[in-house]
């Protein structure tokens, strides 16, 4: 590598100098390499490697505009969620299209969400991936989409139908994943059947329940009961105590199986049957959503409702980068089916 002197500024016009090509090419290196021809592209490159120069990006930004930066803006960040898995799908492939990745945590806030947009105004982010609030309340969702649809930011929808929204979306058919959930257990011939659940104000769960109701309904089958819990933070030590609070109700109600909204509470379920010598699945079989990598850790593997948000991730980039750079989205809407993942917590009866 060589030195610069102080002589001469080593800059676009230097390098491409040095390479006898135009300064529109090196130009073009750095940010349309396709269309410059590969004999070129190396010469440029051995050029800024010996002088170790790199372009400046805060400059092109300035000129284009364009940062090749995306945020994502999800509605909470912990280990009892599945947001982790969603931040590591689309960081991985916004890098395939040589983006970087932004991360914002609204934490359910609505003043938070208004200062996340105006820092990717400031940011010059090239477009955005947000997260449904969860809430059945549309007013957050719309109110942020308002927003960027006013600083006119490429804007991509995840985990929510937006009906009479000029935003793309994907998201995974929760009443789907409820239908079946209890086809499944109405094949294992489970008759008295009970739900778990944080409380049904988040719209996603809502509609888990709404379409495993709907599958019993058509069978004839009352449900046993629903228990919602209100707790922060969805920690599974939390959901324990309060479910060992209700053990007597749950073992008079005779069920044998229960449907769980998400595979936190069928942790915290069974862990708390298991405390009150209830068998999990001999004596009451137990059904989780979500698929969460924490039911590896379990003794006897979940059976559980496959919630895909890293394919979720990978639609929203595709979108958002041929958006962004060609001016057309891919889908605008995208419905996933959800799937069954059998484990070891539903027995046949």
């Amino acid at each position: 590598m060589k030195k610069n002197t102080g002589k001469e500024k080593i800059d676009i016009y230097f390098i491409a100098k040095k390479a006898e090509v135009s300064p529109a090419t090196v130009s073009r290196v750095f940010n349309r390499r396709e269309l410059v021809k590969e004999n070129k592209v190396e010469r440029v490159l051995a050029i800024c490697k010996e002088y170790d120069y790199k372009p400046s990006h805060i400059a092109r930004a300035i000129r284009t505009r364009k940062t090749k930066n995306i945020a994502l803006i999800v509605n909470g960040i912990s280990v009892y969620t599945k947001n982790i898995e969603l931040i590591a799908s689309v960081e991985s492939r916004l890098d395939k299209y040589g983006y970087c990745l932004n991360i914002f945590n609204t934490h359910t806030n609505k003043k938070k969400q208004k200062y996340i947009v105006d820092i990717i105004d400031e940011r010059v982010i090239d477009g955005v991936i947000l997260q449904g609030s969860g809430f059945s309340e549309k007013c957050m969702d719309t109110e942020i989409i308002e927003l960027l649809n006013k600083r006119r930011v490429p804007s991509f929808f995840i985990e929510r139908y937006m009906v009479n929204a000029e935003i793309p979306y994907a998201v995974i058919d929760g009443k789907k994943g409820g239908n079946i959930a209890a086809e499944y257990l109405l094949k294992k011939n489970h008759r008295n059947i009970g739900i778990v659940s944080h409380l049904l104000t988040y719209k996603i769960l809502k509609d888990r329940v709404s379409g495993f109701l709907n599958v019993l309904k058509k069978a004839g089958i009352k449900i046993k009961f629903i228990l919602e819990f209100d707790i922060k933070g969805r920690n599974p030590e939390i959901m324990k105590s309060l479910i060992k609070e209700k053990i007597d109700m749950i073992k008079d109600s005779n069920v044998s199986a229960i449907f769980c909204t998400t595979d936190i509470i069928a942790i915290s379920l069974i862990n708390a049957l298991s405390s009150g010598n209830i068998k999990v699945p001999g004596d009451i079989s137990v059904i989780g959503y979500d698929n969460h990598p924490l039911i590896e850790a379990m003794p006897a593997k979940p059976t559980t409702i496959d919630n895909d948000l890293k394919k979720l991730g990978e639609i929203a980039v595709d979108n958002l980068v041929a958006r962004i750079e060609k001016g057309r989205l891919l889908k605008k809407k995208t419905v996933i089916e959800p799937s069954i993942i059998e484990g070891e917590t539903v027995r046949q009866i």
